[in-house]
């Protein structure tokens, strides 16, 4: 396999400056890049927010449900065109754009034309999707009828760790977990020359006490993977960096937590091998996720012992909000913001995880068809809803009950 080391030094990069436009109140604002985003934690308010502050149209897509198809609740699933993608115990179910099942991709197992799902992409343009088999340390590669591909073997080295891979262009755009041994961080693997670019090396290091410890691997992956950019940054670095098909790389916007990120070495030494530490898990935030939209910039900010954080940064105003919720209890419990646009449910912009789901402009959720059903029945259908999508869906959306399958929610942004 060839490697090809593109990864680059932060200070020389931050000295070139990109500049662009946006438009406030008929004056042009200049935007220099890298743009540095100032988090003061004291800011932060502890409520909700409503919808409309982000979001102009809110929908509903139910999940058809009958004897083959019950699905348990989901956090990973992709979004595309015409398609729904929903990883569901070990499987991959798919669905069209108004929720009507079509098919499950592959059978679960070690034959040839199987697969032990870890995780998964979608290559859009040319209807496939690409599925890691952890136990053969292997990518299958299928069409969107589920036909069975090829394989693809050494894109991740023995020994390295994986939970999240996408597409950019012609590549495998591959995370791997932060660990002793591991060279890097995010690289695209090109399958036709058997070659890897690597965007971001590992140059994390470690006591020499740590080095034959097995380390805790939680979900730690923060990119965002559009047609043609591909935004990502290393857990506890403040850089989200920006990518284009040309492979030009360079630092697009800085996140400045100030004392209350989580530092690399507090977290190595107190929390990365939690089975050693008789310390207990560190303070402080780290990007957990990241989503830049036409007029927004969403920000997850999680914490071992502290409540997540969602932040909206508004590309126009240049004004970024920090909120959590005043009865989050966990560190890992969900934010939801208050539904003002058709007064039903509130909207959780991430998952359990701290990811978010989005595609064309639009922010994607779930919700428990019980909980929906319970919400749904005893509002006013008639109040905000009766557009579009929803009038067509009507129907279906009043029938629901605690034994359908979920209900995933569809949020228009600005």
């Amino acid at each position: 396999m060839k490697k090809h080391n593109y990864s680059f030094i932060l200070f020389g990069l931050l000295l070139s400056q990109v500049s662009c436009f946006n438009q406030q109140e008929g004056k042009a604002i200049r935007t220099s890049f890298p743009k540095i985003l100032q988090f003061d934690l004291r800011t932060v308010i502890n409520d909700s927010l409503d919808l409309s502050f982000i979001a102009e149209k809110i929908e509903y897509i139910p999940l058809q449900t009958n004897d083959t198809i019950l699905l348990e609740y989901f956090d990973n699933y992709v979004i595309t065109d015409d398609r729904i993608f929903i990883e569901n115990k070990g499987l991959i179910r798919v669905f069209d754009s108004e929720g009507n099942y079509i098919n499950n991709l592959f059978t679960r197992g070690r034959g040839p034309e199987e697969s032990e799902l870890r995780c998964f992409a979608i290559d859009e343009d040319n209807k496939l999707v690409y599925v890691y088999d952890s136990n053969e340390n292997a990518v299958k590669i299928y069409d969107y009828d589920g036909s069975y591909i090829s394989k693809i073997r050494n894109f991740l080295p023995e020994g390295y760790n994986t939970f999240s891979i996408g597409i950019f262009d012609e590549a495998i755009f591959v995370q791997t977990s932060q660990r002793p041994g591991t060279e890097y961080l995010y690289s695209l693997y090109y399958p036709e020359t058997d070659s890897i670019c690597i965007l971001c090396t590992n140059y994390r290091e470690y006591l020499k006490s740590q080095q034959e410890k097995m380390p805790l691997s939680p979900y730690d992956y923060h990119y965002q993977l559009t047609h043609n950019l591909l935004l990502f940054k290393e857990s506890y670095s403040d850089t989200i960096y920006k990518m284009t098909e040309d492979l030009k790389k360079e630092p697009y916007y800085i996140v400045n937590l100030g004392d209350n990120k989580l530092e690399w070495e507090h977290w190595r030494d107190n929390g990365m091998f939690v089975a050693y530490n008789p310390v207990g898990p560190p303070k402080g935030y780290k990007v957990q996720s990241f989503i830049e939209a036409d007029n927004f910039l969403f920000f997850v900010l999680s914490s071992f012992i502290e409540p997540s954080l969602f932040a909206i940064y508004n590309k126009k105003s240049d004004k970024l909000r920090i909120i959590t919720h005043k009865n989050i209890e966990l560190p890992n419990d969900q934010i939801s913001l208050k539904n003002d646009l058709d007064d039903l449910l509130p909207f959780s912009p991430m998952n359990k995880n701290g990811y978010m789901t989005y595609k064309n402009n639009c922010l994607y959720s779930v919700i428990d068809a019980g909980e929906f059903a319970k919400v749904y029945k005893i509002k006013n259908l008639r109040r905000g809803i009766t557009e579009g999508h929803n009038k067509k869906i009507n129907p279906s959306l009043n029938e629901i009950d605690e034994f359908d399958n979920p209900v995933i929610i569809k949020l228009y942004l600005k």
